[in-house]
């Protein structure tokens, strides 16, 4: 049995000798990949969820009974149709006092924001006009390029301040009629008058605050209205993340729900950030980054997640080598490039970084095959096999 026991041993052992032998020979087992030219997109990728461009809340004008509302979640309403009837409490004289001039300062106001929609009319039809102009002499070469393209900033700045300005004046003429609403009932003779209370726009009943019946005070949220088609993705992203974002970049919307991702173009970077508190209990300074969707599709609805992709650099080709390929030494990033069979230690400078490639500087060329996920056996001018 001795005898056996130590044939047994020796043919364990020359077969692990074999083993080593050839797989010395052979070298260490790698991944590769090569270094190419390739499109590259750096993003910032975060989760935002949907909303409604513009809504309005609907709140009460008046304190008094509020009527069951005639209208329910995802019902469309017109501007200017009934979405509420409040039967109104007589005013005491102080509270009509304050009701008048809030009535009489909205009034005001109103016209303050017509003022403006007028001036802006001017200023947006003589941008349009000397953009007109200058375009004429451009093609004689009287006026550069920059002139021209200052001329059309300015009448497209021109466009938005008019947008702005009306879309005040319109916010202005719904606090006069919510400030006239606030009278309805205040006269003694008509306590029984009811207050109606209307749609300050077209779209959808989008959430209902207050369903049933029951006496509700002065400035009561009521119900939200807003339509559905028109909306917008609110993303928080890190704030050192933002300042590379600007508005105009590209945005796919991608983990909605769909089978094709959703595209998008960042319309706004809030100017201020705020302070959130990440899953696992860091503090984190944020901001919102709003994304327009030009076409978004019908099975979108209001407050859905997404998953946003912010492309903040793009490149149609470009050298990029794989990021599993790439390690830290200190301050530097280094690879491991195969040379005639056998590992090569390798420093490199890398530009803008994608989800999976990243863009080389310096220290690669195109063609080099490199290592991708380098184990601990690898080192520099070990043999290797692939």
């Amino acid at each position: 049995m001795s005898k056996r026991r130590w044939l047994i041993a020796g043919a364990i052992v020359a077969v692990v000798a074999i083993v080593a032998i050839i797989g010395r020979r052979g070298g260490v087992a790698v991944e590769t990949d090569v270094v190419g030219m390739t499109p590259l997109l750096e993003i910032v990728e975060e989760e935002g969820r949907t909303a409604v461009r513009d809504s309005y809340v609907v709140a009460s004008p008046v304190a008094g009974r509020l009527a069951r509302l005639p209208v329910n979640e995802g019902d469309r309403v017109g501007e200017g149709d009934t979405v509420a009837l409040i039967a109104p409490v007589p005013e005491d004289p102080r509270g009509l006092g304050v009701a008048r001039a809030r009535l009489a300062a909205t009034q005001a106001r109103q016209t303050e924001m017509e003022a403006r929609v007028a001036e802006a009319e001017v200023r947006f039809e003589q941008a349009e006009r000397d953009a007109e102009r200058r375009r004429s002499l451009e093609v004689t070469g009287a006026v550069s390029r920059e002139e021209m393209e200052q001329a059309d900033l300015a009448a497209a700045t021109a466009e938005r301040q008019l947008a702005s300005a009306t879309s005040a004046l319109r916010a202005a003429e719904a606090e006069v009629e919510s400030a006239r609403a606030a009278l309805v009932g205040a006269n003694p003779d008509r306590e029984s008058e009811v207050a109606v209370v209307r749609s300050p726009v077209s779209g959808r009943v989008l959430r209902i605050m207050e369903r049933s019946e029951r006496v509700v005070q002065y400035g009561t949220p009521i119900l939200q209205i807003g339509d559905a088609n028109e909306l917008e993705v609110i993303v928080d992203v890190l704030t050192e993340d933002a300042v590379r974002i600007e508005p105009g970049n590209t945005v796919y919307l991608i983990e909605w729900g769909g089978d094709h991702a959703i595209d998008g173009v960042v319309r706004l970077i809030e100017p201020a950030a705020f302070m959130k508190i990440s899953a696992l209990g860091v503090e984190e300074q944020r901001v919102n980054v709003i994304v327009e969707l030009p076409d978004p599709p019908r099975s979108l609805g209001v407050a859905y997640r997404v998953q946003a992709q912010i492309v903040t650099w793009s490149s149609e080709s470009t050298l990029t080598v794989p990021l599993s390929a790439l390690f830290r030494e200190g301050a530097e990033w280094r690879v491991f490039v195969i040379e005639g069979g056998r590992a090569a230690y390798r420093a490199v400078t890398i530009g803008h970084r994608g989800l999976d490639r990243a863009e080389v500087v310096s220290g690669l060329e195109d063609g080099d095959r490199v290592i991708v996920f380098p184990s601990d056996l690898v080192e520099d001018g070990v043999r290797v096999s692939y």
